[in-house]
């Protein structure tokens, strides 16, 4: 049974910049073992099953897979300093090709 009051307060405390909660004990990340824990789900495997990238395949990663701009890519590994991409970074990302999409809808149905 989830409390409506306690989810309201975590929904107030949320800074979408950092991707984090600032509490009055200070600023926190919630983790997948703490949703774990939170709501009884079980973990199982390992939490990340992959291969390290360089900062150069991170770059080529994000540039053919996302549609990031060469420049914005290799500013964000440097700025990460691994093979990483900050939340805001592929919102941002996704966000323009959302726009992009209805940009392109609405010709589309000027033209109909």
């Amino acid at each position: 049974h989830l409390d409506p009051c306690l989810i309201s307060a975590f929904v107030e405390r949320w800074h979408e910049e950092t991707s984090s909660y600032h509490m009055p004990a200070g600023e926190i990340t919630v983790t997948l073992d703490d949703v774990s824990c939170l709501l009884h789900l079980p973990l199982r495997g390992r939490l990340q099953d992959h291969i390290t990238l360089s900062k150069e395949e991170g770059v080529i990663v994000m540039v053919n897979l996302l549609g990031a701009e060469l420049v914005d890519a290799l500013y964000e590994v440097t700025k990460t300093k691994c093979a990483h991409a900050m939340t805001t970074y592929l919102k941002g990302i996704f966000k323009h090709h959302i726009e992009q999409v209805a940009h392109f809808t609405a010709l589309e149905d000027e033209e109909s």
